[in-house]
């Protein structure tokens, strides 16, 4: 027996009802189970428990043996103290409140049918990637885009926690945490961490200042990038480093450069190297320097792609590293790019920003832009589009990714209301 199980048990009251009782006796009738609890504390709150002649409004703590309770911690935290009833599958030992009084428990293992127990072990069991790729078809349409859909919301509530911690380390101040945010994506993964720490090094006061004038912009960036630390044979390199110099002694940069060995090449497209999305960064913000702010008052999906079809300074249209030109013209930042920053910056603070001021237009602009865009291509897409799954968009494809990776790979079956529709067929 796991815990997901009789999470699973309990929510659905899947058990045998009849003559419930406590461990010491006590008549019980379920009037409500309480509503699933994600967030730290008790398993299911707001219950409604009829134990003996009192009905008991409350939380309700599930756990495999009844000694859990101690081995959690539970009898020191205050947050346990409203648990009406401990449901267990085995009442190993006997458990008191502080004031000694018996915690009410009900033992579950001889009202669960076996079967129910084998199907479940059978689902999370499953050797594909997909634990129900042989059962989904038989589940209604409905619950599938349903599930999607909660998984989507899920997805962007959790880098909405990610982008919330970049808030509070900027104090609040939005703008410099969207700059911040868009520099990490603008890593597009090998070089996310990197990008990071320059946008932290370099803040958005200094950009703005000098966001009307393209070549100091390219200077502070390259130069707190650690990238004009060498000696380059090339003229518009030695302009930079001569701009920086004066630049770095005014604001104090020097102490703030990041080393080179943080950037990474290998294996990287020349379109991807991290100078040349630099250049793009830089142009982005010489032609957007409040950029948030553009983003929360357009409502308009093609004004708001706008802002990164951008093309950079003429230099590095012909560059992709300091001193090594190409023949051919090297665009702006392509659609695919585009579309995933649109999705992984745009959206995410969009959701972020409709949750920190309780407004929830900005949340269904967020769900919108995503309907507007094309769904992404990988593995994990190809694998549900093989089982028939309708991926029309970028929120199908972020739903289906959700799903994948918040319940599917670590097997949460139990939590999904398709796995679920399985187990109750």
């Amino acid at each position: 027996m796991k815990e997901d199980l009789l999470h699973f048990v309990w929510q659905h009251q899947y058990f045998d009802k009849a003559g419930l009782v406590t461990t010491t006796g006590e008549s019980i009738n379920i009037i409500n189970p309480g509503f699933a609890h994600r967030d730290a504390g008790p398993d299911f709150v707001q219950a409604k428990i009829l134990i003996g002649d009192i009905e008991w409004h409350g939380h309700v703590e599930l756990h495999v043996t009844s000694s859990d309770w101690q081995k959690h911690g539970h009898n020191s935290d205050p947050a346990y103290q409203n648990v009406v009833l401990h449901v267990v599958w085995d009442d190993d030992i006997p458990l008191h409140y502080d004031d000694k009084v018996a915690i009410p428990t009900l033992e579950l293992k001889h009202r669960i049918k076996p079967d129910l127990t084998r199907s479940s072990a059978a689902l999370v069991k499953n050797d594909s990637k997909i634990a129900c790729a042989d059962s989904i078809h038989q589940v209604d349409v409905l619950t599938v885009t349903s599930m999607v859909e909660r998984a989507l919301m899920s997805r962007l509530e959790l880098k909405s926690s990610e982008l919330g911690l970049v808030l509070k380390t900027n104090n609040g101040d939005w703008e410099q945490a969207a700059y911040q945010w868009l520099m990490k994506h603008m890593g597009f993964k090998k070089n996310s961490e990197p990008m990071y720490r320059l946008a932290q090094q370099l803040p958005l006061t200094i950009i703005r200042k000098h966001h009307h004038d393209i070549h100091q912009l390219e200077a502070l960036l390259f130069g707190v990038a650690g990238m004009l630390s060498e000696e380059v044979q090339d003229d518009y390199y030695k302009d930079l480093k001569r701009e920086y110099d004066f630049l770095s002694h005014k604001y104090g940069l020097k102490d703030k450069e990041i080393s080179t060995v943080e950037w990474k090449y290998l294996r990287l497209r020349p379109a991807n190297f991290p100078s040349l999305r630099i250049a793009q960064v830089a142009q982005i913000f010489h032609s957007h320097p409040s950029f948030f702010s553009i983003l929360t008052e357009t409502i308009d999906v093609k004004k708001i792609r706008e802002l990164f079809r951008v093309s950079q300074s003429d230099y590095w249209c012909s560059h992709y590293q300091f001193g090594k030109s190409t023949k051919h013209a090297i665009p702006g930042l392509g659609k695919s790019s585009i579309d995933g920053l649109l999705i992984n910056v745009c959206a995410t603070l969009l959701v972020s920003y409709g949750k920190f001021t309780d407004n929830q237009s900005y949340i269904e602009r967020a769900l919108d832009l995503l309907a507007q865009i094309k769904p992404e291509k990988n593995a994990i897409i190809n694998q549900w589009s093989a089982l028939g799954s309708t991926i029309a968009s970028a929120a199908d494809s972020q739903g289906l990714l959700g799903l994948y990776k918040l319940y599917c790979r670590p097997r949460q079956c139990l939590r999904c209301s398709i796995g679920a529709a399985i187990l109750n067929r």
